[in-house]
């Protein structure tokens, strides 16, 4: 009687330790992949498990020069791409980092003429100019009865083929005529200086250029 309670004592002992052995957890391990100086994607996953991945990838922002074009993971930053098909199951804790390749942007450049608004003809060499950067401003040319006053448009920030006129203003001048002793003033515009006025047959006349 005793040694069968003894067996069934024994018995029930190793069907709790086959149960506890059958149901006991596996490990947990964290999987997180990592986009610059982000956390782009976490999971966790049981030991033996596939290999949690992100549903898409990762997109790195475009800066003056370059674009970025993802290219695949790697264990450590900035190392070489690891092969995710070969990790058929989780056996640790594992970090991933986003790998880009630079793609160099094209130049583009703009041709920049800067014309002579009276003339019409350029002034010096026509300028080749970066997208986005701006024009040197030439020096005017001078002409005679005229005051330059600036450009037609502005010429930073260059996005496409762009012509620049100069603008001038007419002179204004002011004759003072003096006739039997009384003065009298009219202002005109010029196009020549030096102009000569003749007085009227032999009425003494005095006159004055104020230029304005």
């Amino acid at each position: 009687m005793r040694k069968r309670w003894l067996l069934a004592a024994l018995s029930a002992l190793c069907f709790a330790l086959l149960f506890v052995g059958c149901t006991a957890q596996k490990p947990v391990y964290t999987v997180t992949y990592i986009n610059g100086a982000e956390v782009f994607y976490t999971d966790t996953a049981e030991e033996g498990a596939p290999l949690p991945r992100p549903d898409k990838d990762p997109e790195k922002a475009e800066d003056d020069t370059y674009t970025y074009t993802f290219k695949g993971w790697s264990l450590s930053e900035g190392g070489e791409i690891a092969d995710l098909a070969s990790v058929t199951s989780v056996t640790e804790a594992m970090t991933f980092y986003a790998v880009f390749e630079p793609v160099e942007k094209p130049v583009f450049t703009y041709t920049v003429t800067f014309v002579d608004g009276l003339t019409g003809k350029p002034i010096g060499e026509p300028q080749s100019v970066k997208e986005g950067e701006s024009a040197v401003a030439p020096k005017p040319p001078v002409h005679e009865g005229y005051t330059f006053t600036g450009w037609d448009k502005d010429f930073t920030n260059i996005t496409v083929r762009t012509e620049v006129k100069a603008l001038y203003t007419v002179n204004s001048y002011t004759l003072t005529t003096e006739v039997l002793g009384e003065e009298m003033q009219r202002a005109f515009p010029i196009h020549m200086c030096g102009a000569t006025i003749r007085p009227a047959r032999s009425l003494p006349i005095r006159l004055r250029e104020n230029r304005t």
